[in-house]
């Protein structure tokens, strides 16, 4: 696996996530820069359901090719996804709201606060694990 590659094989997604190896800055990078492209994935699937369009619909409606709109809904999109999710958003009348969560690993929180901010973070993941497009 090189920097800046995709890992789209189901069997090296999981042995990177249970792996002894799996802990690494390098490949915890890689699984968090996947994780987002899964959320932008699903809320392109979601935002082209609510038009009820069709991906060569939704796809003339944003104004890009729908091979575009194909990999951005498979997280196969190798441009900026990122961008691309505010356009679609702008050209919906909707608006496209962001939350990053800093989440420490354990080897740096001492371990009499570990209790502590295991349940503040697992509370602000439940809050926060989507990216929401509202009204």
């Amino acid at each position: 696996m090189t920097e800046g590659s995709k890992i789209t094989d189901a069997l090296e997604i999981l042995d990177l996530h249970f792996s002894p190896n799996s802990n690494t800055p390098e490949i915890m990078a890689l699984l968090a820069a996947d994780e987002i492209q899964l959320e932008i994935a699903q809320v392109v699937y979601d935002l082209r359901q609510w038009t009820s369009l069709t991906q060569a619909q939704f796809s003339e409606k944003v104004g890009v090719q729908e091979s575009v709109i194909e990999d951005l809904e498979e997280s196969a999109y190798e441009g900026n996804s990122f961008g691309l999710l505010t356009h679609i958003a702008e050209v919906l009348g909707r608006d496209l709201e962001l939350c990053i969560i800093t989440v420490l690993p354990e080897k740096y929180v001492e371990p009499e606060r570990q209790p502590e901010l295991a349940s503040q973070s697992s509370r602000q993941s439940v809050e926060s694990d989507s990216i929401h497009v509202g009204d």
